[in-house]
């Protein structure tokens, strides 16, 4: 697929976990949250901290572990306090996950709104 690269496949999945990948240098998050695969930069814009994999995933949301900001994994947004998420564009190919490489992403100053 021109523009994504694979970056995960379906098996590389726990039930509640997010996995860790990379792409171009970029720390990425992945979510299967049911059925659907959201991927965002592995950084809280709070205060930068490269944990968003390891945070608390209820429905569609997942809640950084170091300060305890929700982040919303549809649109990127916090929901209790500023700042949001960069979200990247999500291609399935059988069981690959395929993610738009992010030198294709514009990318999104910290605290768009």
């Amino acid at each position: 697929m021109d523009g994504f690269e694979q970056v995960a496949k379906l098996s590389d999945f726990q039930s509640t976990k997010a996995i860790e990948a990379r792409s171009q240098g970029v720390k990425l998050a992945l979510f299967l949250v049911d059925s659907r695969i959201f991927i965002v930069e592995n950084n809280c814009p709070h205060q930068h901290f490269e944990v968003l994999h390891q945070g608390l995933i209820e429905g569609k949301t997942v809640t950084c572990p170091m300060h305890g900001r929700t982040f919303d994994l549809e649109t990127g947004q916090c929901q209790n306090g500023a700042g949001k998420l960069k979200l990247f564009e999500v291609k399935m190919l059988g069981e690959e996950v395929w993610i738009k490489k992010p030198e294709d992403t514009p990318r999104l100053a910290l605290f768009d709104k």
